[in-house]
């Protein structure tokens, strides 16, 4: 969470399997920053 507030883009990982990281993509839509997913596909 803190790289939203020293940046504009955040990698997280996220897939059906994995959605630990949902609170960062929570943040970066309250604060309008944009959000690099990487995993997508649980590959």
């Amino acid at each position: 969470l803190l790289t939203l507030d020293q940046a504009d883009i955040a990698m997280v990982t996220h897939n059906l399997a994995y959605q630990d990281e949902q609170a960062v993509l929570d943040a970066a839509a309250n604060k309008n920053k944009s959000v690099f997913i990487k995993k997508a596909f649980a590959s």
